[in-house]
């Protein structure tokens, strides 16, 4: 009898985790099938709203963002108005993170909820990241923080290069720059370096490729979260 009970209680844990990991399955699905609806439902409500008879203003994108977020779940679009873009804020990544820290989707999840946000000064970025590798001690989306801290350390390095932060009524001369920017770019052949030693397949590859790159002087020409105040740019996060 006790045998039984046993066998019983270890079925139905099976069966509990299972039903987690697909009710996780299905979160993470949700949210990365409302991400790539982003742009299609922005450019919906700006012909509605700029082209039809919305009046050109926020308030009517406004009222879009309303009806997407009742048909796909409340706070699950926002309007960036600087941009007047309607972008998917990740309410289900967090739903996931929150609900089944331990799911196999949780790693990617938090991974997709660093990046979505990632923009701004250094010392609003790097502590994102590195608390990010604190969740992730380990393994592939170690890597892949690492391979994303290092490449941040890129745009630093070239954003001093070429323009610095702040741009004051004095001037600094391009070996200023050069000298404020060597650091970042020692720091990022340290970082690609290390992910090429620690880490296996594609992003080993890409780690050697970018470390090549910094070593010449040169860059992959993307930015992936730093920006300058003087700065107009789209950001493009890692895979």
């Amino acid at each position: 009898m006790k045998f039984l009970w046993i066998a019983f209680s270890l079925a139905f844990l099976s069966m509990t985790v299972v039903a987690a990991d697909d009710e996780a399955k299905a979160l993470f699905e949700k949210a990365k099938q409302l991400e790539k609806l982003s742009d299609s439902l922005t450019e919906k409500a700006e012909k509605a709203c700029y082209w039809g008879k919305g009046g050109g203003s926020h308030a009517c994108m406004e009222g879009f963002v309303k009806k997407y977020n009742a048909e796909h779940g409340a706070g699950s679009f926002e309007l960036l108005p600087q941009l007047n873009v309607i972008r998917y804020t990740g309410v289900h990544f967090k739903q996931l993170m929150e609900k089944f820290p331990d799911s196999s989707y949780a790693g990617e999840a938090d991974y997709h909820l660093l990046t979505k946000n990632l923009v701004g000064s250094p010392d609003e970025v790097f502590p994102k990241v590195k608390e990010f590798l604190k969740r992730h001690p380990s393994g592939e989306w170690n890597c892949k923080g690492q391979m994303l801290l290092g490449r941040l350390n890129q745009d630093i390095w070239w954003i001093h290069k070429k323009w610095s932060w702040v741009l004051y009524n004095w001037k600094m001369t391009e070996e200023d720059l050069i000298v404020k920017a060597e650091p970042y770019r020692q720091e990022g052949i340290r970082i690609f370096e290390k992910v090429s030693k620690d880490c296996k397949g594609e992003i080993k590859e890409v780690a050697q490729a970018e470390a090549k790159l910094l070593k010449a002087h040169k860059d992959d020409g993307k930015f992936y979260g730093i920006v300058n105040e003087t700065m107009v740019s789209e950001t493009k996060s890692t895979p």
